[in-house]
């Protein structure tokens, strides 16, 4: 049975401007757009603005439903649906769920619990009780002793997209080192003693795994055809290095002063150029979303680059707003 809904009265996200206008749909993808007064028997939104649905590449909030409390593990379907259901009421279509893959100090997953919990994302969609489409996003704590088998564990299911991360003191986030203290101190409630004995610690797993940790993930990801993102890149040296792994999207970059190349306009010439070497190649399958419209109040800022790509992945007439919202290269592009 078929549903033909139109929206008048709206203020409608388009690839170079805003403008009022209505929007009619069938079955939830946009068969026309208008402008100006709507036909008769439209759904009147008072003049709030209509974009597609949001992309989201990068939450770890799965992780607090799954572990809510200290020492609390939730049952995975429970809090997928749980999460999931935030995820729909934020105005968020297509998600990629962080899963962590090797054991950090402030968290050690489960036996198994990465392959459960991407098995039990699969089974929900395929049930239709997700609200949301999800995709599956690896944080691949490069350093971790672990990283490498909980990896290929993950990669016996989808796997949409791999991110390389590197949280050692000193390093990319934390290239200070009293920032890390003052950090990791307040969170954990660790002595000054026992977070110095942590530095050694880290800093001793850095060097004995990330240089071979780095290469061997980089090559699972090329393998399966998997799109890379790095981690808080804080260097010429870390732009260098993501370019030499063809990485195409760089998660939080943290330039710094002297760090910056070219008035700090040489990390973004990186990130296009790795871009392009991805858009070649899509993993991931086009899927029309069943949520395809976020509804913000009238006067609410949204900023240029969120309407331009929003707009641009489907805002027009016969095609579902987040129906090319799936493709990694096409989420990170530069406005």
């Amino acid at each position: 049975m078929t549903r033909e809904l139109v929206f008048g009265n709206a203020k409608l996200a388009l690839p170079d401007e805003i403008v009022e206008g209505w929007v009619a749909t069938n079955d939830g993808i946009i068969v026309e757009i208008g402008r100006g007064a709507a036909p008769r028997g439209s759904m009147d939104l008072t003049g709030d603005l209509v974009i597609p649905g949001l992309i989201e590449l990068h939450t770890d909030h799965l992780e607090t439903h799954l572990r809510p409390r200290p020492k609390v593990h939730w049952p995975e379907r429970s809090a997928i649906l749980a999460f999931d259901a935030q995820i729909a009421a934020s105005g968020i279509t297509t998600v990629f769920d962080c899963i962590r893959a090797g054991r950090d100090d402030d968290y050690s997953p489960v036996v198994n619990e990465i392959s459960l919990v991407i098995g039990y994302i699969m089974q929900a969609a395929a049930e239709g009780l997700l609200r949301a489409d999800h995709r599956v996003h690896v944080r691949c704590e490069v350093t971790s002793d672990e990283v490498l088998d909980d990896t290929r564990k993950a990669l016996t299911q989808r796997i949409d997209l791999i991110s390389l991360m590197d949280h050692t003191p000193g390093a990319r986030q934390f290239t200070s080192l009293d920032a890390w203290r003052i950090y990791y101190g307040g969170k954990s409630g660790r002595t000054a003693a026992d977070l110095e004995k942590l530095i050694e610690t880290k800093h001793a797993s850095h060097a004995r795994n990330y240089a071979k940790h780095r290469r061997a993930l980089v090559a699972l990801a090329r393998e399966r055809g998997i799109v890379l993102a790095s981690h808080d890149d804080a260097t010429p040296a870390h732009v260098d290095e993501s370019i030499s792994d063809k990485v195409a999207i760089a998660e939080f970059p943290t330039p710094r002063g002297g760090d910056r190349r070219d008035d700090g306009r040489a990390e973004c010439r990186a990130r296009r150029f790795a871009l392009r070497e991805h858009r070649r190649r899509d993993p991931c399958p086009q899927r029309p979303s069943r949520h395809p419209f976020l509804r913000l109040r009238a006067g609410e800022p949204v900023a240029r680059c969120l309407r331009a790509r929003a707009a641009h992945r489907g805002l027009r007439s016969g095609q579902s707003p987040a129906h090319r919202d799936h493709q990694p290269g096409a989420c990170c592009r530069p406005p």
